[in-house]
């Protein structure tokens, strides 16, 4: 009987595609000469028709994209499906500015640039979202005489950072 056939029938009798019945080459001539599917059967438990394994989908491309993903690649404009504020969490970006506020205005009450009265005035205005940042901050104690704030710059930087640890 025709190979067609019998890869046919192998696969009838396994449940699976004719594309993942295989025949050993080596007794291809056995595979001829079956003609039932009793044969066929006997073929299967010899190992002369083989089931290959289903191909399944690999994740090496899933794992790349993660691993750019973690670098920080793939955030470009077109990679983009939302808004700024969809895609930005907004009590991050709220805790980040708080945090910077609150560690300026604690440093100037420190240094005694800023009373403790006004401190506390300052802190409950950086919680009532006052301020857009530092420098919007410093320029308000400036204009209202506040504290003792002379050309002040903002002090998170990196290279303010740097002079610290140096």
């Amino acid at each position: 009987m025709g190979v067609k056939t019998i890869r046919r029938m192998a696969a009838g009798i396994l449940s699976v595609g004719e594309s993942r019945i295989k025949f050993d080459p080596a007794q291809l001539s056995k595979v001829k000469d079956a003609l039932t599917r009793e044969d066929t059967r006997s073929l299967i438990e010899d190992g002369t028709i083989i089931v290959l394994a289903k191909t399944g989908v690999g994740k090496g491309r899933s794992r790349k994209r993660a691993a750019q993903k973690k670098k920080g690649r793939r955030r470009g404009m077109g990679s983009r499906r939302g808004t700024k504020f969809g895609r930005e969490n907004a009590k991050e970006s709220w805790m980040v500015r708080v945090r910077s506020l609150r560690a300026v205005l604690s440093r100037l009450k420190d240094e005694g640039r800023v009373g403790s009265a006004d401190a506390r005035k300052l802190y409950l205005m950086i919680k009532g979202r006052a301020f857009r940042g530092i420098a919007n901050m410093l320029a308000y104690i400036k204009e209202n005489k506040l504290g003792d704030i002379e050309d002040e710059k903002p002090q998170n930087t990196k290279a303010a950072k740097q002079s610290e640890t140096a």
